[in-house]
């Protein structure tokens, strides 16, 4: 615990010039009180300056799991935007920079070892490039890679959420249209893992514990990705948009 203050202590000391909040997280990086019976598992740190916001999500071991850069133009617009994502372990994951002016995107995976996994990279919606690599980084031919899906495809997954999905009492009134990323991976037996919000500071909190209960309360197996026809772990990103009247 003394570790964790005095780490928090220096982050302020950096950054003295900003301005600044903390969250505390539970497993599902959910906005929590932490108490004894609910410890937090990870706290954001979100700072702001001139024309960048900057934000960090660490372990409470002070492990960097998350970054999230947004930079904007003298009217306050968004023109960048960059999400690093790390293992608890401290190990980078993937990376994506989102280029607003140009509508150019581009993501990047990496193996444990740090070397890069794949590279993607959209333009207008559209891939104009798509890369490979093994873990020693060598570049591998194109894979035919297909996404996991829910039991009844997409439309099984909205029928699901039409049926369970239900806005909290404590917003209801609000007239709040929000919207929770939430990221997992589907493992190679279709089951659920690693499931978390990303966007916290953005949404209410009990909205992104609604978020959170609808999936791992979800009775399905999902049908796992496909690298190359082999079942293949792979992270999903999925909105959950809560509008007034659900």
């Amino acid at each position: 615990m003394r570790k964790f203050f005095i780490f928090l202590l220096t982050l302020f000391i950096s950054f003295q010039s900003f301005s600044q909040s903390i969250l505390y997280l539970n497993e599902y990086r959910v906005p929590i009180q932490p108490s004894k019976k609910s410890p937090a598992s990870y706290f954001m740190i979100k700072t702001a300056s001139g024309l960048s916001e900057l934000i960090l999500t660490f372990t409470m071991d002070t492990v960097k799991v998350f970054e999230k850069r947004e930079d904007k133009n003298e009217e306050g617009t968004v023109i960048k935007k960059i999400q690093t994502e790390y293992t608890d372990q401290g190990a980078l994951k993937a990376r994506t920079v989102k280029d607003l002016l140009t509508s150019t995107n581009s993501t990047e995976t990496f193996f444990l070892n740090g070397h890069p996994k794949s590279k993607t990279t959209s333009k207008a919606g559209t891939i104009v490039e798509e890369l490979y690599f093994d873990e020693d980084g060598q570049e591998l031919s194109k894979a035919t890679k297909i996404a996991p899906l829910p039991k009844g495809n997409m439309q099984g997954w909205y029928k699901y959420l039409a049926n369970n999905m239900r806005m909290p009492e404590d917003v209801k009134r609000s007239g709040l249209n929000e919207t929770v990323y939430v990221k997992f991976e589907v493992a190679t037996d279709g089951s659920l893992d690693n499931i978390h919000v990303l966007n916290p500071e953005e949404v209410h909190t009990s909205i992104s514990k609604e978020a959170i209960r609808l999936l791992t309360k979800y009775p399905h197996q999902w049908t796992p990705g496909t690298l190359n026809g082999v079942a293949t772990a792979m992270d999903m990103i999925l909105p959950l948009r809560f509008k007034y009247g659900n």
